[in-house]
């Protein structure tokens, strides 16, 4: 279930909505009955987490049958970051207490070229 090399490019200190879409192959996962959505980001795999979202603190489910949320981030929650390669990923917890990863990557934070 976990989708592998999702990577993307974001600039330090700026606005963005990630749209993530929780399928197990083709199928869709319901998330109706998931207790926890976690998403991190790290410098390295096995580093501290940096920047954590959750439920209601930057992650919302928008439509729980088809398994879709969005991750947003605010500039606050990037604008001290160095530019360069940080991992990435969203766990699932369901109501029993099962672990899903199911999604992992690396994002490029690049510099902010102009100054807000």
């Amino acid at each position: 279930m976990t989708a592998t090399s999702q990577n993307l490019d974001m600039t330090a200190g700026d606005t963005m909505v990630l749209a993530v879409s929780v399928a197990d192959g083709e199928s869709a996962v319901d998330l109706s009955n998931v207790a926890t959505i976690a998403w991190v980001l790290k410098r390295g795999p096995h580093g501290p987490a940096l920047l954590a979202k959750s439920i209601d603190a930057g992650i919302e489910i928008i439509d729980a049958v088809a398994g879709q949320i969005e991750i947003t981030f605010e500039p606050a929650d990037t604008a001290a970051f160095a530019s360069g390669p940080y991992f990435h990923g969203v766990v699932l917890i369901d109501a029993g207490g099962a672990v899903s990863t199911v999604m992992t990557g690396i994002i490029t934070i690049s510099p902010k070229v102009i100054p807000v």
